[in-house]
């Protein structure tokens, strides 16, 4: 009884610690962000959530290794929130590029939740998001509507 409670909880270990380091996942200068969010889309086949996956308009030649990083590490934190608290079906992901600016939309059709009373339960995931948008100098709009979902709409201007 004692050594299966062992096996099960090594078993478990070994899950997170994978699932850990996929998240930890590296993004390289040739690895442009459509690329790593087909990527991180594709780490999530084994749950029961439908993804769409739309781009729009013609990427930059360029790759922004800080950008993509960056956004990349807010669509995980979005993606892995609406795992464990929305009870989705569906993620939405639209990347849309304009001229010189970058549009990323994701949402997701969970349960939603008030944006106030996340402010007072002491998270920091919305506000690591925040940040790491406010680094490339692009805007962060995050609503989310009970019985609803969350949308969470991200700007970026490209050099």
């Amino acid at each position: 009884l004692i050594l299966d409670d062992i096996i099960k909880s090594t078993k478990e270990s070994i899950t997170e610690i994978r699932s850990l380091s996929h998240n930890l996942y590296p993004l390289n200068e040739e690895e442009f962000l459509c690329d790593a969010i087909s990527k991180l889309i594709s780490r999530h086949k084994n749950i029961p959530l439908k993804f769409v996956f739309n781009v729009d308009g013609k990427k930059p030649l360029q790759n922004d290794l800080i950008i993509t990083t960056n956004v990349y590490r807010v669509l995980q934190e979005f993606i892995n929130n609406t795992i464990k608290y929305a009870k989705a079906s569906q993620i939405s992901i639209n990347v849309t590029y304009n001229n010189s600016i970058m549009v990323v939309k994701i949402e997701d059709d969970g349960c939603g939740f008030d944006l106030n009373s996340i402010k007072s339960n002491n998270g920091i995931g919305i506000d690591n998001m925040k940040q790491r948008i406010k680094i490339i100098e692009g805007s962060f709009d995050l609503t989310s509507k009970i019985n609803v979902g969350t949308k969470l709409v991200i700007q970026i201007p490209l050099n």
